[in-house]
C-alpha cells in the first residue's frame, strides 16, 4: 500500500499553520502584557501624586476650619484677604523677602 503524499502535505502545512498562529498570539499576548505593566506603573505613580495633592488639600481644609473655628469673623477675613488676594491696610507697608531663604 501506498501513502498519499498529498495527506502529508496537508497536514505538514496545517502544522506549520496551527504552530505560526500559536506563536503569533504568543506574541501578542505578551506584547500586551508587556504594554499593560507600563500602563499600570503610569497610573499608580499618578495616583500617588493624587493622593498626595488630596493630603494637602485635606491639611489645608483642616487649618481653615481651625481658623474659622479659633477666630471670629473679622480676623478670618482678614487672615484671607491677606494669605489669599495680598492685600493691606492702606497706612501699612509690606516687605517682601526675595533673598529665597
Amino acid at each position: 500500500m501506498k501513502k498519499s503524499r498529498k495527506g502529508t502535505k496537508k497536514r505538514s502545512f496545517a502544522s506549520t499553520f496551527l504552530k505560526l498562529a500559536v506563536v503569533c498570539v504568543a506574541v501578542y499576548v505578551a506584547f500586551s502584557l508587556v504594554s499593560l505593566q507600563i500602563e499600570l506603573a503610569e497610573k499608580r505613580q499618578t495616583l500617588s501624586k493624587l493622593e498626595e495633592q488630596k493630603q494637602q488639600l485635606m491639611l489645608s481644609n483642616e487649618e481653615k476650619k481651625e481658623l474659622i473655628e479659633k477666630s471670629d469673623q473679622d480676623e478670618f477675613v482678614e487672615q484671607i484677604a491677606r494669605e489669599y488676594f495680598d492685600f493691606a491696610y492702606p497706612d501699612e507697608q509690606i516687605y517682601i523677602d526675595i533673598s529665597g531663604s
